[in-house]
């Protein structure tokens, strides 16, 4: 059976096979599927923990360096609140970034939408953002070559992770 240009388009830049487009009409997560969920978990899982390691030693620096100026206590106050604050933020959205990986891969859930595909492109300040929509999910950051990979209004089936909307597959009909 020959693939279509369409068809193998999608599946080199999603970056699945005809095997894990089959596991996800049947509901399931391929191996290497999972890997993938797990590399963004453990990039999400470092950036927190960067977050984490980054307050005491914030913290650090700005005593040292209050003592090396001469500085009062008060301000030194102002400034490692601030530290605390950025760093305890970040760890969060981190965190709750983490969680949705961590739910896709503890459920082991592939959901599936279908509808026609919109795509949005926008212009934003670090540069341009892409999304596509079907008739009831949005799919934000998505990469420009995926972006491509699907065409306006044409009727897809998207098979992804229910919680961190990662894109598993996709087939035009």
């Amino acid at each position: 059976m020959r693939k279509s240009a369409a068809k193998l388009t999608l599946m080199d830049t999603i970056g699945f096979t005809e095997e894990d487009l089959e596991a996800n009409r049947n509901e399931y997560i391929t191996k290497k599927q999972r890997m993938r969920l797990d590399r963004e978990r453990n990039a999400w899982k470092s950036l927190m923990t960067l977050a984490i390691l980054a307050c005491p030693i914030g913290i650090v620096i700005a005593i040292w360096d209050g003592i090396r100026i001469h500085d009062t206590v008060a301000s030194r106050i102002g400034i490692i609140g601030l530290i605390n604050i950025i760093t305890t933020g970040i760890a969060i959205y981190t965190w709750l970034n983490k969680r949705r990986f961590n739910a896709d891969l503890y459920k082991g859930e592939v959901s599936v939408t279908s509808g026609h595909i919109k795509l949005y492109s926008q212009l934003k300040k670090d540069g341009w953002h892409y999304s596509i929509k079907t008739q009831d999910v949005y799919f934000p950051n998505i990469s420009y070559s995926v972006f491509q990979a699907f065409e306006e209004d044409g009727y897809y089936f998207v098979y992804y992770a229910p919680h961190s909307k990662m894109i598993f597959s996709a087939e035009r009909f």
